[in-house]
């Protein structure tokens, strides 16, 4: 038997190449016959999809000459070839959501990932935006991240994937993160008491991530051309990121604040 990694499960298979993984969590919109990357301790492979069932997903191993005759798909049915690289101590640990003012399109979004300590925080930057967990375009709740554009493009909210590099995430403190993210919140909200609540929520999310780590700030490219777009349906111009690292706990935050 052999262990690989979908999405965020390890799983085994058989020496007949068949394995199993539960349904509706790390696989939970893929149908029967699609094709999924997969990573083995010597490099990426590929599944395909035998069963759905109301408990478990089943599928066969493939190798990359088998999968290469169709196309891959990735979570949510999309299209995607897209080799992340393989990072085992890169797992999601919490994900939570908060939607600002009825009748607004406005949310506050953190992730939480576990960090190697031996790592600086330029690698686990680098580690963490190359990864699966990075590639999600904001539209839709968080779904472990892998997600791409229609043409099997990585994409980061309102880009692609490839308009972003590590060296866009500069260094800034809490209190910037909380002043911008209040700001925004502040020209975009209704009036009290409404908005009131908004902040107060926010601020409990803002505080128990960014307050005890090295914040970074995502300086996302201001001018791109429409092939480096994501065309997710978030916004471009409200689209504020930020990423703390935190040692004690060791985690790292990733908060995002915009509106679709």
């Amino acid at each position: 038997m052999i262990e690989i990694d979908i999405f965020t499960d390890l799983v085994e298979v058989d020496a007949d190449g068949i394995g199993r993984v539960q349904a509706n969590r790390s696989l939970p919109h893929v149908e029967a016959g699609a094709l999924l990357v997969a990573g083995r301790p010597d490099g990426w492979s590929w599944v395909r999809v035998l069963e759905v069932g109301k408990q478990f997903v089943t599928f066969s191993l493939l190798s990359e000459k088998e999968a290469a005759k169709e196309p891959r798909v990735g979570p949510c049915n999309g299209r995607t070839e897209w080799p992340w690289p393989r990072v085992p101590w890169l797992r999601v640990e919490e994900y939570s959501h908060v939607a600002l003012d009825q009748g607004t399109y406005m949310w506050v979004s953190h992730v939480q990932f576990s960090l190697d300590p031996d790592l600086d925080d330029r690698a686990l930057l680098a580690a963490l935006m190359s990864s699966r967990f990075y590639s999600y375009g904001y539209g839709s709740p968080y779904d472990f991240g892998g997600e791409a554009s229609v043409d099997g493009t990585p994409v980061h909210g309102p880009w692609r994937a490839e308009a972003l590099t590590p060296e866009m995430l500069v260094l800034a403190t809490a209190a910037e993160a909380r002043s911008t993210v209040h700001s925004w919140m502040d020209d975009e909200l209704t009036e009290p008491p409404m908005s009131a609540r908004s902040h107060e929520r926010v601020e409990q999310l803002l505080s128990r991530t960014l307050d005890r780590g090295t914040v970074y700030r995502l300086d996302g490219p201001k001018d791109v051309g429409q092939d480096l777009w994501s065309y997710s349906g978030v916004s471009m111009t409200n689209f504020h990121e930020f990423v703390a690292i935190d040692r004690e706990r060791e985690s790292i935050h990733l908060v995002v604040a915009s509106d679709d």
